[in-house]
């Protein structure tokens, strides 16, 4: 029987005892880094809502210099769900975007240009010309299809 060996020990051992030191400050800069980058990035959320909050406000009051004048009768044919749902698609359909059309209401509801009874199928219409958008724009694309 032959005699255990004596371990060596490795000469590149403390190599990578003084990489665990470094990893342990560097995973310490990093959690520093992460923080920053969270808080920068709660800070440009708020800054981003409050923008358009402001640009809600404005078109608020915007609409309502110019509820004062014959605009207020541009809308009063939309007391019909029907053709406030179609006013509601075609915006949409123009715009490419249900966000902008439903952003642009809450300012005529806020301003009371429109009233919220009134304002329900039009953003009901926006929701269904983001569909009609989306099936457009399908039905342009090269290739096989369905229908």
């Amino acid at each position: 029987d032959r005699a255990p060996r004596p371990t060596r020990v490795a000469p590149h051992r403390h190599r990578v005892l003084d990489g665990m030191r470094s990893a342990s400050v560097w995973s310490q800069e990093e959690g520093a880094k992460d923080v920053r980058v969270m808080a920068l990035a709660v800070v440009g959320v708020l800054a981003s809502l409050y923008v358009f909050l402001l640009g809600v406000f404005l078109l608020t009051e915007s609409v309502e210099c110019l509820g004062d004048s014959s605009f207020g009768s541009l809308f009063e044919n939309l007391s019909n769900p029907i053709a406030g749902l179609m006013a509601g698609i075609l915006a949409t359909l123009l715009m490419q975007s249900s966000s902008t059309s439903t952003s642009i209401l809450v300012g005529l509801v806020a301003s009371r240009a429109i009233s919220p009874r009134d304002a329900v199928p039009i953003v009901m219409g926006a929701n269904v010309g983001t569909s009609l958008t989306n099936t457009f724009v399908a039905m342009g694309l090269p290739g096989p299809r369905l229908v």
